[in-house]
């Protein structure tokens, strides 16, 4: 087995601060989640019964569950975030464009 190209230090890292773009899903704002970051998404039943949205993301399909805010990342990837984990790792940035 070969070693990854780059290898980093074991050690404590802080993320940088990059701007993402997010929508929270709330169950009946479809189109306005589609329209903001330009994806079709399919509209799935997650186990709770709650109405989801399925997004494809790197790690493979996930589900964004009602409260779910959908983050688009720095380099184009699309991901379901927790409330409790946005509200902890996202600051609002007003004045930014959407």
């Amino acid at each position: 087995m070969s070693r990854p190209v780059n290898t980093f230090p074991s050690g404590v890292y802080t993320r940088r601060p990059l701007p993402v773009r997010a929508i929270q899903w709330l169950g009946d704002n479809f189109a306005e989640v589609c329209s903001f970051h330009g994806e079709a998404f399919e509209i799935v039943e997650s186990p709770d019964c709650c109405m989801a949205l399925s997004i494809s993301t790197p790690e493979g399909d996930m589900l964004a569950n009602c409260g779910d805010v959908i983050v688009r990342g720095s380099i184009g990837e699309l991901y379901p975030v927790k409330p409790e984990a946005f509200l902890v790792g996202f600051d609002f940035q007003e004045g930014q464009p959407a």
